[in-house]
């Protein structure tokens, strides 16, 4: 998984994986085991290209997107 842009293929604005114990009320499903889900609203501002919302928008030279789509503008 550490070579797979998960958030990506997820379609989400960010994603952590971990293997630390799971908070309490996570979301969890009894037929797959040890699979917790917490879920959390993402910082920053939404990309207008890309749509996900990300820290980085607006600091690049091109107004309202993320790093990725100014460098794919460029």
């Amino acid at each position: 998984l550490k070579s797979v842009d998960f958030a990506n293929l997820c379609i989400t604005s960010g994603m952590i994986l971990s293997d630390d114990s799971a908070p309490e009320g996570s979301f969890t499903m009894a037929d797959v085991p040890n699979i917790k889900v917490e879920f959390a609203l993402a910082k920053g501002e939404k990309c207008q290209r890309c749509w996900q919302i990300l820290p980085d928008v607006g600091h690049h030279d091109h107004a309202g997107i993320c790093g990725r789509c100014d460098a794919a503008l460029d």
